[in-house]
Formats: C-alpha cells, structure tokens, sequence
C-alpha cells in the first residue's frame, strides 16, 4: 500500500496515476474523501488532515511507502510554520505506525537555512523529518513549469509576460510537475534510494516561456520585469498574502543571485514547458 498526499493536486495525482496504472495499491489522502478523482478507480479515500498525526498514523499504518508535501497555501499569516506543522504531524505519525519509507516533496535550495523565502520552511521541515523513516527521500525538483499559470491569463488577454527574472534569457531548469509526480512514484519503490533526488526540468528562459505562449496564442507576448520596490505589490494584486509575498520576492532574489543551485548532479525531466503549456485552456 502506498500512502499518496495531493491527489487532488499535481505530483500528487501524477504520482497516483503512476502508481495505479502499475497495479499498485493507492491510499488517497483527503480532507473530503467525497474529492476522491474520477480517474483514481481503485485507489482508498482515507480522510485526514495532513496535520492531524493520529489520522495520518491510522493512514500510514501497514504501508510500504508514503509520498508527502506541504500544500501551498498563500493567505496565511506564517507560511514557514506551514510546513513546520506538517512536518511535525508527519514525523510523530511515520514513526508511531512504523511507516518504511517516506518521499517529502523539497524544492531546490533547501539545503540554505535562510534567504531563500517559503523554501526556508522546507529547510527546516527535512530537518524535523530526519529520523521520520527508515528509508527517508528528500525530492528538490527546479522550479514548477506550472508556476507561470498565474499569469498565462494577463499573456493571454494582455500580450505581457511579467517575470521577476533578473536576465530574461538566462537559461534556468523547470520542471513540469507530472515528472515530479512521476519521479516520486519511482521513488517509492526504488530499490534504495538516496536520500536526496535533485530533479532538473529543462533548460528554458524566460523569453523562451514568452515565445512558446506567443506560438500558442498566436500574438506577441513581451516579457515585463517590474521594478524590486513593486515585486509585493504585484503579488498581493495577484492573491497572495502579505507574508506570503514577501517570501517569494526574497527568494526570487535568491534565484536571481545564483542561490538556488543544485548542490550535486540532478537526474533529468524530460517534458518541456511548450508541452505542459499546450494543456492549459487559453483564457478568453
């Protein structure tokens, strides 16, 4: 039985269908077991909150594996305690039901204790989930392909790319959150696997993000890169929290200054961003 976090999601369904599509038996966490997917036949709602460590221990009990991550949510008032509050729950469940083996979604740049925005919570998350498991994995994928759905609306009906990227034709790996999916059901099976899996997406630019949503919509789109002293502001006009703003404009930062580097020798994605791209509806 492996035990499946964001299902309803992206890497968490890409990790399901995987799993499924392989004969695997699949237990759904869920808030609403009701939200279990159409496509998820054969797979187990289990209803817990991914902070609730007595719900998650009656979820993790008997299974080989279980994929975990931390759900965005931007509104709230301290996004590391977030990731700090399921990490906890996590640990204290993995531990009390003898849970195998646990693959926790990271992200590139955990490794820096500090000045790398939300990734911080991650930090201190694979810190607290050191000895959750026998066999623990770490997955820091690059950046989401699918970060710039955000503003695929304002390329769309607006023909502007905003983008806070310091070169707009550096070259930076995204990865399309299906192969993150996919790589982690991998991991839940790999034959011992190492500890932390750095997984690069192609090399893309962001002019080379402007030009495939050009070909796509069939009109030009322009990158803009908004002054720093107008980063928050846009990303609050944009939904997110105040809190939540300013650590995703301290870690484009981090990004811009070469700081959100692999620390070893990624394996490789392969789906590129025109690819994910074609799957989005285009905005009316």
């Amino acid at each position: 039985m492996f035990v499946i976090a964001g299902i309803t999601g992206n890497t968490g369904a890409a990790a399901a269908r995987a799993l499924l599509a392989q004969g695997q038996p699949v237990r759904a966490l869920l808030r609403d077991p009701s939200r279990l997917p159409g496509w998820a036949v054969g797979a187990e709602a289990f209803a817990a909150e991914l902070t609730d460590a007595a719900a998650l221990t009656r979820a993790f009990a008997g299974a080989t594996a279980a994929y975990i991550l931390v759900p965005t949510n931007p509104q709230v008032a301290d996004p590391v305690r977030a990731y700090i509050d399921v990490a906890l729950a996590v640990r204290e469940a993995a531990r009390a039901a003898g849970l195998p083996r646990l693959v926790f979604l990271s992200s590139v740049g955990a490794e820096l204790a500090t000045g790398n925005g939300p990734i911080r919570g991650l930090h201190l998350a694979e810190a607290i989930l050191a000895d959750a498991a026998p066999e623990l994995v770490f997955l820091r994928p690059s950046a989401f392909q699918e970060n710039w759905q955000s503003v695929w609306p304002v390329a769309a009906t607006q023909g502007v790319l905003p983008s806070f990227a310091a070169d707009s034709d550096a070259l930076q790996p995204m990865t399309a959150t299906a192969d993150i999916g996919a790589e982690a059901a991998r991991l839940l099976r790999e034959a011992a696997p190492p500890r932390v899996v750095e997984l690069a997406g192609p090399l893309t630019s962001v002019a080379q993000v402007a030009a495939a949503m050009a070909a796509r919509l069939g009109r030009p789109v322009q990158v803009v890169q908004p002054p720093r002293a107008a980063w928050e502001g846009a990303l609050q006009q944009a939904g997110l929290g105040a809190a939540y703003a300013a650590q995703v404009a301290e870690m484009n930062e981090a990004g811009n200054a070469g700081r959100l580097a692999f620390a070893g020798q990624p394996r490789q994605a392969p789906t590129p961003f025109a690819e994910t791209l074609a799957a989005w509806p285009i905005p009316a």
